[in-house]
């Protein structure tokens, strides 16, 4: 029997193990792999190929990098590879119904959540910053709607420890499991996806800029949520006034050390060598790790020395 030929879409680490499992299924064909163009990152600012990018070219599978796949370059990448199905993981760009017509077998793609909740941009962040206890990664039918088709299979994991990088690689690790043991039934059209409740639908909108603003308002429990939740990409920024002088903050991780205080937030309550709490309106937050402009990411009994803190310094947003 003729394998089916797949061809692959991801950029971000979270595919790679994903590449790697679809590269090492018997029963099928990976014919190529699709990855958004190289970008600048890191001081520099140098153009860097991304993750599949890169994982493609050891593993010696032909690579496309278009700027556009929605229009005639995704016609010319399907032409060339004429795939009987296409597996998507963090790629980037939204597939238009044109494109997901072409492939008699379907797109499959691997949502980081368990829908119906957190369809869209930021699934691994909005669960965080939500506070939810358990989530996973499901083998899904791909359609026009965002994050709308049907469901083949899911991992569940739980949060607990997790920042946004540390879930993003478990679910990556999970996302690739799930292609070992499903996929090949799924694309032979062996297995029955289950619909989604719309009704119980929850959106993860893209992370912006300005949520990575503390001002220490709110619940205590909720700024330590946001720092596990913008873990690497954002961090929490504020501004440390001490002896007269302003210095840019940027706090990466906290948890809540109690739920109650009567000091005004931004007030430092501790800031020996064991903790560094500071006042929220509600609670006090413990930070544990925090970055000086200009300088490295630090744990607070590293940065402790050089900022010299006293409960006289305070925050503010």
């Amino acid at each position: 029997m003729t394998k089916p030929k797949i061809l692959f879409l991801g950029t971000a680490p979270i595919a790679v193990p994903t590449l790697y499992a679809c590269a090492q299924l018997d029963e099928i064909e990976l014919v190529g792999a699709v990855s958004q163009p190289p970008s600048k990152r890191g001081r520099g600012r140098k153009l860097q190929p991304s993750a599949i990018h890169q994982a493609a070219e050891e593993l010696g599978y032909p690579l496309v990098t278009p700027e556009r796949f929605h229009g005639t370059e995704g016609d010319a990448i399907l032409d060339r590879f004429t795939p009987d199905a296409c597996v998507v993981i963090a790629y980037g760009q939204i597939i238009k119904a044109n494109h997901l017509e072409r492939c008699p077998n379907r797109w499959f793609n691997l949502h980081g959540s368990l829908l119906p909740r957190w369809r869209g941009a930021a699934p691994i962040e909005r669960c965080l910053e939500a506070g939810d206890p358990i989530t996973g990664v499901q083998l899904m039918l791909m359609e026009p709607g965002l994050d709308t088709g049907p469901i083949f299979a899911e991992r569940r994991l739980a949060t607990t420890g997790h920042n946004a990088h540390s879930l993003s690689i478990a679910l990556g690790e999970e996302a690739a499991k799930l292609v070992q043991s499903h996929l090949t039934a799924a694309v032979h059209g062996q297995l029955e996806p289950q619909f989604q409740n719309n009704d119980q639908a929850v959106y993860a909108h893209r992370i912006l800029r300005a949520e990575g603003h503390i001002d220490f308002q709110g619940k205590a429990e909720i700024w330590a949520r946001r720092s596990r939740a913008f873990d690497p990409r954002l961090g929490l920024r504020c501004r440390l006034i001490q002896a007269g002088r302003t210095i840019g903050i940027k706090i990466w991780s906290a948890h809540v050390q109690s739920p109650l205080t009567t000091e005004k937030p931004g007030t430092i309550i501790k800031c020996d060598a064991s903790a560094l709490w500071v006042a929220c309106e509600e609670g006090v937050l413990n930070i544990t790790s925090l970055q000086v402009d200009g300088k490295k990411r630090l744990s607070w009994s590293q940065a402790r020395s050089g900022l010299a803190l006293t409960t006289s310094n305070y925050f503010e947003g």
